[in-house]
């Protein structure tokens, strides 16, 4: 996990990561302790100011470099969904995409300063920002 920027192993109890068709044991991960959740918030707390004042054009290009990550990396993760979910793997590289789509189309919402509303990616949903 990563806390602060740091990547940290967790100090509570080991979690199996089961996959669920089978029952093999993956891997195990460390648990947060209490200890390392509060330094988890903590780090957010003192981050969040720091995210705010970045100009937004800037983390829009974040947003779309996370997005561009996601599908860099789409068949490795889907194959890892799989195996630890058990979800189908088309089902899982859908999910992919469509996480990587919701990145970029929060990038783009930053780019609109005029407040009003911006199409949403579902035809149920309503996006509005308000500056």
């Amino acid at each position: 996990m990563l806390i602060g920027g740091e990547r940290v192993a967790g100090d509570g109890p080991p979690l199996a990561v089961e996959n669920p068709a089978t029952e093999e044991t993956i891997t195990e991960v460390g648990t947060p302790s209490s200890e390392q959740l509060d330094a988890a918030v903590a780090a957010a707390r003192e981050a969040a100011p720091g995210w705010g004042a970045t100009p937004a054009i800037e983390r829009g290009e974040m947003l779309h470099e996370v997005a561009r990550r996601l599908r860099e990396r789409s068949e490795e993760l889907a194959l890892l969904m799989t195996a630890e979910g058990g979800k189908p793997l088309v089902e899982n590289s859908d999910e992919i995409e469509w996480t990587a789509a919701a990145f970029d189309y929060y990038a783009e919402i930053g780019r609109n300063f005029a407040g009003r509303v911006i199409p949403s990616i579902e035809a149920t949903q309503l996006s509005l920002v308000i500056k």
